[in-house]
């Protein structure tokens, strides 16, 4: 027969096993919460939430990853501009068109935000195009398509440098103009222009 002593000492261990489960798992939670942000660990997660769909799930993440990687020094600006590309897709995939062309086209932030990463670049274009045209959001399915087999960025790039405009290098290049071509200026990146001030030097000014 066991001592009165050694069978409550193991009912009072049995009982706070609980306690200790239910205080471990806080532990772990406010760690992965507060000091456990890895941005690898984030996009995965984030990513999967996008392919299953769930929008606001990976909307939260990726504002999270948006946030994180802002307050870091140095900053990696690739990932801050896949982040902020990322929320322009949720924002098109949900029907939210005017924050996705906002998204897209990087003005939110600067003028040609993506025009470093080519990829990037490439693939906000596409979805400026789309969108600007008036077309339907394309689906979640549409966009990770084309994101794995769309063209090579560096044709996209190829293609943009040649509808750029350059003022100053055509006054250079002809000492009189020629009436016979149409030297009217194109819309860079095929958007709209707002014509300068009279007299005003410089290339037109591209806005939405």
């Amino acid at each position: 027969m066991q001592h009165p002593e050694k069978i409550t000492d193991y009912r009072r261990k049995i009982f706070m096993l609980p306690a200790f489960l239910v205080l471990g798992l806080l532990i772990l939670s406010l760690t992965g919460c507060c000091g456990g942000y890895d941005y690898s660990t984030y996009r995965s997660q984030a990513e999967y939430a996008l392919a299953k769909q769930n929008f606001k799930k990976a909307k939260e993440l990726y504002s999270m990853i948006f946030n994180q990687e802002s307050k870091l020094d140095p900053v990696d600006l690739e990932k801050i501009t896949w982040a902020f590309y990322r929320l322009g897709v949720i924002a098109e995939v949900t029907g939210d068109v005017r924050m996705a062309l906002g998204y897209y086209w990087g003005d939110k932030i600067d003028e040609g935000y993506y025009q470093k990463y080519a990829r990037l670049d490439w693939l906000a274009q596409q979805g400026w195009n789309w969108l600007d045209a008036g077309n339907a959001p394309r689906s979640i399915e549409t966009i990770l398509d084309l994101e794995e087999n769309g063209r090579q960025p560096q044709e996209a790039i190829s293609e943009r440098r040649k509808k750029e405009i350059v003022v100053n290098r055509e006054r250079e290049r002809y000492d009189r103009p020629n009436v016979s071509k149409d030297n009217r200026p194109r819309a860079t990146f095929n958007r709209s222009l707002t014509p300068p001030p009279p007299n005003a030097p410089g290339p037109f000014r591209v806005f939405h």
